[in-house]
């Protein structure tokens, strides 16, 4: 049978016709979950020193949002602190007996999530000390920062640089709230605050390895 061209012309509109009127009624198709780290979920090592400093490595699969540490003593929070520009960290809050734990979580994909083990200390009744006036931690590419002292500007403050347990460096550290040291022999660093020749911070301490 031969179709007129009028013909063939309505029964391609019926065709159309049925698509037309119920295309907005169709199921939108699924959009792509987007992640944070396109690379994989971040992941971040921490341990913890004798002398209850904690040191994390560098994030993995870092997706550079917020990143911070996570204390918890009993149980219950005792310290959220951003952690983007600290390698280590010493609480200050460890001034009291109990058991701490601590971690790192980040924002990742619209919350904060554990991205690193959970590590565990414990202050002892003779641990136990007063906070030390001056705090330290340790930034990346071994930047030491400070904190204020109060009336600083009437003692002499000083930076103390050892390696391996020797006196390398003393410099004044009243006008500088942060310092680093360029010294590169391979062994293990310790610096500290002083004020007039007296220790008034806790301990800073890394090691530098052999370049092969």
């Amino acid at each position: 049978m031969i179709l007129t061209k009028s013909f063939r012309w309505y029964v391609l509109l019926l065709s159309w016709f049925p698509a037309c009127l119920f295309a907005e009624d169709a199921p939108e198709r699924p959009k792509k979950s987007v992640s944070s780290s396109p690379s994989g979920f971040p992941a971040c090592v921490i341990s913890v020193d004798s002398d209850h400093t904690l040191r994390r490595t560098k994030v993995k699969n870092d997706p550079g949002t917020g990143l911070a540490w996570v204390i918890r003593k009993e149980g219950q929070i005792a310290l959220e602190r951003n952690a983007r520009e600290e390698m280590s960290y010493q609480f200050v809050g460890n001034t009291e007996p109990g058991i701490y734990t601590a971690y790192l979580h980040q924002f990742v994909d619209g919350a904060y999530r554990v991205i690193s083990n959970v590590v565990s200390y414990e202050i002892t009744e003779k641990e136990a000390k007063p906070k030390p006036p001056c705090h330290l931690y340790l930034g990346e590419n071994h930047v030491v920062n400070r904190s204020l002292v109060d009336g600083e500007q009437d003692t002499t403050l000083s930076w103390q640089v050892k390696h391996n347990g020797k006196v390398v460096l003393k410099r004044n550290a009243r006008n500088e709230t942060q310092y680093r040291y360029f010294g590169t022999k391979p062994g293990r660093y310790e610096i500290v605050v002083l004020r007039d020749g007296e220790r008034i911070s806790n301990v800073i301490r890394y090691t530098r390895q052999v370049i092969r």
